[in-house]
């Protein structure tokens, strides 16, 4: 992976962006991920050239069902359902190891380019202007809180030949694992419109 700015993002005032408790952005914190050869996603804390350590693990474990789990003892920490929609575009449901839908994001495709439609649980709270969002400070997507970026996504570098990486950093308060999931819902629609454009070629 090339090296990547690194985006200043300010801390976000408490109590923070709080949704799956225990997973909040102490400071800016860096993530990176790997997607393995049998499809399965890997996340580390830390950059790829740099200290690190394994975070989370991410696997498929039944029909449209990807989970989440810690590194080190093997629990779930958070669920993708994916909906999928031949004429609509997909949705995936965000849930917590219990079961309860924290959040969802929808696809939604225009000739314009694709949106993506954060909508949150209201057992969460009321959280206004929670926006994703192309091209923030240098990298790929960011995630805006009332108009403030408070995290970002980006893949530096894409070898075709190599495993794909994505680099995330999230600002202090900010809750970890909302963009490791959007991350992860863009490696998945990227994969898609792949498979898509290659089955008609």
């Amino acid at each position: 992976m090339a090296p990547s700015i690194t985006p200043t993002l300010n801390p976000i005032p408490p109590p923070g962006l709080v949704l799956f408790p225990g997973f909040t952005a102490q400071k800016q914190e860096a993530f990176f991920t790997k997607q393995t050869l049998s499809g399965k996603l890997d996340i580390w804390i830390g950059s790829p050239d740099g200290l690190r350590s394994e975070f989370l693990r991410m696997a498929k474990e039944k029909r449209k069902n990807f989970v989440f789990r810690n590194a080190s003892n093997g629990a779930e920490v958070m669920r993708i359902v994916k909906e999928t929609h031949f004429v609509h575009s997909n949705v995936y449901h965000v849930l917590a190891p219990d079961g309860t839908e924290k959040w969802s994001l929808k696809l939604n495709r225009k000739w314009s380019g694709t949106e993506y439609e954060i909508t949150l649980n209201p057992s969460v709270g009321n959280v206004p202007g929670l926006l994703v969002q192309n091209k923030i400070l240098g990298q790929a997507k960011g995630i805006l809180l009332n108009g403030t970026p408070v995290a970002t996504t980006d893949t530096p570098e894409v070898w075709s030949h190599l495993r794909r990486e994505d680099l995330i950093h999230v600002a202090a308060g900010m809750d970890i694992l909302l963009p490791i999931a959007v991350t992860w819902i863009r490696i998945d629609k990227e994969n898609e419109d792949a498979e898509t454009a290659a089955s008609a070629a």
